[in-house]
């Protein structure tokens, strides 16, 4: 008896029975399925991190003025630095490159195992190793909050609160002038929300290519708002960045051995920092002294001198230039 009563329950939930005819008419509208992928992908945008970035034309120029704001309350200051990896590898059975594109475990204070990879290249001493050595890229920037004055090619984010990453060239910008070359100039706070200054970036591409930033510059300091009702609407949006750099972050929740892993994957060889723990035998010895593997692998990187790097030329290799790659540079301002 008690089994009939669950039967009944159960034949009311289940949906009615649809003939063969139904279910043809209702294939003639895709609107539903097409509102259902809209949602899901706006829910995952709404989810992830949106951070400003110079928009360029087809032609690579862009301009902008925009405001460092200062730091949030409770915490000390106004920008957080962190470092991500870029390491894009020809995959010959897929047709097109593999990526790596993570942020580095040591913006946690962690070890990386890009960077014990980089090092146990380098110490192979071996011309091999320096080649290996170049299709590793780290590229170092700095989040910090702004306001957007003026944005001519997405005009959409005029009168925004917006985080943002900075590249080193134009970080460098920033520390010109809160700490000046030369005594005479006078030091400025630029994140000073009335006695900063707004800072006028433009990009373009240079002759060989690359992005330069190096025609930007610094507008007459002077108050952000003439009123502090407007500035403390702006300053009211702008919230803490140590969860950049908070181990709890999603962008650091991937294990060292889970990283090791997919970078294994993506070089498409066995790790030299872990070679002792492979086992030894012919397949083995083979890929790690596979002197063909890098030409097929159409590594990023520059020229590289083939004397004993000193600790200069390491950096100069494992520093990316803001824009030595346009396809890696899309991924990673994303």
């Amino acid at each position: 008896m008690l089994e009939i009563k669950w039967l009944t329950v159960l034949r009311a939930f289940r949906r009615p029975e649809m003939s063969i005819a139904q279910l043809k008419k209702g294939f003639g509208d895709i609107s539903k399925l097409q509102n259902k992928l809209g949602e899901m992908k706006n829910k995952k945008a709404e989810s992830e991190e949106v951070y400003w970035k110079l928009t360029v034309d087809a032609s690579g120029v862009g301009e902008a003025s925009i405001r460092l704001l200062p730091a949030a309350p409770n915490e000390d200051y106004p920008f957080v630095k962190v470092k991500d990896y870029g390491i894009g590898v020809f995959n010959k059975e897929a047709g097109k490159k593999k990526w790596y594109i993570q942020r580095s475990l040591e913006s946690v204070g962690k070890q990386d195992p890009v960077k014990d990879e980089f090092w146990a290249c380098y110490n192979l001493g071996t011309d091999h190793g320096k080649e290996l050595m170049k299709q590793i890229r780290d590229r170092e920037y700095y989040i910090v909050w702004i306001y957007v004055i003026n944005d001519k090619n997405a005009p959409q984010n005029n009168g925004k609160v917006m985080k943002a990453k900075l590249s080193p060239s134009i970080w460098k910008l920033v520390e010109e002038q809160i700490s000046p070359q030369f005594e005479t100039d006078e030091p400025l706070n630029v994140f000073d929300p009335w006695n900063g200054a707004t800072l006028n970036l433009r990009a373009y591409n240079g002759s060989n290519g690359m992005r330069s930033y190096d025609k930007s510059k610094w507008l007459s300091p002077g108050p952000l708002f003439k009123d502090d009702e407007k500035l403390d609407e702006v300053y009211s949006q702008v919230k803490g960045l140590d969860y950049e750099i908070d181990p709890t972050n999603p962008h650091y929740t991937k294990s060292y051995d889970e990283l090791s892993a997919k970078l294994e994957l993506v070089l498409g060889r066995p790790l030299y920092k872990d070679k002792d723990k492979h086992n030894s035998g012919a397949a083995i010895e083979d890929a790690f002294n596979d002197e063909e593997e890098l030409s097929n692998s159409n590594s990023l990187g520059t020229s590289y001198s083939t004397n004993s790097p000193q600790e200069n030329d390491v950096q100069n290799i494992l520093s990316s230039s803001d824009d030595d790659d346009a396809e890696l540079r899309a991924l990673l301002e994303d």
